[in-house]
């Protein structure tokens, strides 16, 4: 397990960590420590955003780097898999040929286009969530959403169909010890759900809504598109998950 916990921290974050050989047996629990890299970046965010509010920075400087952090803590492994898979689904071909352009190094104009849109949305949303949330607490629910983003990441590589490209997420999702992994998995999503909600109840309850309501669009897409999940897809997925959820967070900061 404890292999697992080394190899998702050097696959997943930028954290320093031993190496460890990626052997298929130390490879049983990586999807279940994925999560546990989420958390590092809610400690980093809730830090950030306690120490912005005691010193008076402004909220554009505070949600600059609370967007920026995320991406800091995980190399941008999640962000090449949303470029990769938006300049796929924007060629509007053939499944095997998405796939193909998945493994593509080259960045085509469409990738560029939506992953600057992606971060104008998520900015303004986590703007408005620290302008207009603090008081109800909704910007320490925003915290919580990179934890449960990657839960529901990592349940997909089990329970979705995988496209067949042999690819990292793949291996991972066969080499998993299935159940104690999902008993894992559970119990961090409700613990992560838990603390949403005691935070701020209908906050956290809109986050649950609106995360099953993207990971079930993610699933029809990924099928339609690739015949499966990737490593790519999967971080395409997390991308628009933690954006989706901000921009919720953003309209119940107004709503609470």
């Amino acid at each position: 397990m404890l292999r697992s916990l080394l190899i998702a921290f050097s696959m997943y974050s930028r954290i320093p960590v031993p190496r460890a050989e990626w052997k298929e047996e130390d490879m049983k629990y990586v999807l279940a420590f994925f999560p546990l890299v989420g958390l590092v970046i809610t400690a980093a965010e809730y830090i950030w955003l306690s120490l912005g509010k005691k010193t008076g920075l402004s909220a554009v400087f505070m949600g600059a780097v609370s967007v920026a952090l995320p991406e800091l803590i995980s190399g941008g492994i999640h962000l090449d898999g949303f470029i990769d898979t938006s300049d796929a689904l924007a060629s509007y071909r053939t499944k095997e040929e998405r796939l193909r352009i998945l493994k593509d190094p080259h960045v085509g104009a469409f990738a560029v286009i939506r992953v600057v849109t992606l971060y104008i949305l998520f900015f303004g949303a986590v703007y408005e969530i620290l302008m207009h949330g603090s008081a109800a607490g909704i910007s320490y629910v925003f915290c919580f959403v990179f934890v449960l983003s990657r839960v529901m990441s990592a349940a997909s590589a089990i329970f979705f169909r995988p496209a067949g490209n042999k690819g990292t997420l793949e291996a991972f999702g066969k080499a998993a010890d299935r159940r104690p992994v999902i008993v894992m998995l559970a119990a961090e999503y409700i613990a992560s759900a838990a603390v949403m909600i005691y935070i701020q109840p209908i906050a956290g309850v809109l986050v649950l809504v609106a995360s099953a309501a993207v990971m079930a669009a993610y699933r029809f897409i990924s099928e339609r598109a690739f015949g499966g999940v990737t490593g790519d897809t999967s971080g395409w997925f997390l991308c628009v998950n933690e954006c989706v959820l901000s921009l919720c967070l953003a309209m119940a900061a107004h709503l609470l």
